[in-house]
């Protein structure tokens, strides 16, 4: 639920956006903490939360807790959301972003053995 409701935001403009990502995170990690329910608070974690806090890479914070989960369950979730929203898979999705961007969210996003063969196939290209 948290992962959908945070791209939610992705309607609202920035900067509301991301101040509703980050109200969204700390109102859920108050709300577990009362409930004393340690496993969603480690959801709504500091991490998280940090993440949240930057535009346009925040949209991707929930993230975080699921690639520790599984990686390449993140990975196919991230490509599903740039697909559902431009019609594009997730590297073509970062080619037209800034750099920064294009950097931090290929870390959080990417599995590193996923990472190491686009890059492969990239220096091949330009080879050509």
């Amino acid at each position: 639920m948290s992962i959908g409701a945070v791209f939610a935001f992705d309607i609202i403009p920035l900067p509301l956006g991301t101040i509703s990502r980050v109200l969204w995170v700390v109102g859920n990690r108050i709300y577990f903490e009362f409930k004393r329910d340690k496993e969603k608070r480690k959801i709504h974690s500091l991490p998280v939360l940090l993440v949240s806090l930057i535009p346009m890479i925040g949209y991707f914070a929930y993230l975080l807790p699921l690639k520790k989960y599984n990686e390449d369950l993140a990975y196919v979730y991230a490509n599903q959301v740039a697909y559902m929203r431009k019609e594009v898979f997730l590297v073509e999705y970062l080619e037209d972003k800034p750099r920064i961007v294009r950097w931090a969210l290929k870390r959080l996003l990417i599995p590193e053995d996923i990472n190491n063969y686009l890059e492969r196939q990239r220096s091949e290209d330009q080879s050509e």
